[in-house]
């Protein structure tokens, strides 16, 4: 999301950003292209979009740490579905309901989300 507030910010002032995807558009990248003003994809690419994760090694815990990660990690969430609503045709609902199950789609399935402007 820091990459596509970048993206955002250097439009609020001014640049012409444009995004391209091409082969795997997943997770964090998809935020990133979608934050293109126009957005072009190859007619190849696969796109996926899911839940967020917590990566940890040898990690210590107590439940007040799990409690506060549990309220980051949704906090992030919100955030991802919310642009991903802002930037495609979908509603809450259906972004919720693709990143629940994992979703990997195609180019032209994109394009019918709104996702993507035109294929190349």
């Amino acid at each position: 999301m820091s990459i596509a507030d970048t993206i955002r910010i250097a439009q609020v002032d001014g640049l012409t950003i444009n995004t391209h995807a091409s082969g795997l558009i997943a997770s964090a990248a998809v935020p990133i292209f979608l934050s293109g003003g126009y957005r072009t994809a190859s007619k190849n690419t696969t796109f996926m979009i899911h839940r967020g994760k917590l990566f940890k090694a040898w990690a210590s815990d107590t439940l007040s740490d799990l409690d506060a990660q549990r309220e980051m990690m949704q906090m992030s969430e919100n955030q991802y579905v919310n642009f991903l609503v802002e930037r495609s045709d979908l509603t809450k609902d259906d972004i919720v309901e693709k990143i629940d199950k994992t979703t990997w789609f195609s180019a032209e399935q994109a394009m019918e989300w709104g996702f993507v402007d035109t294929i190349k």
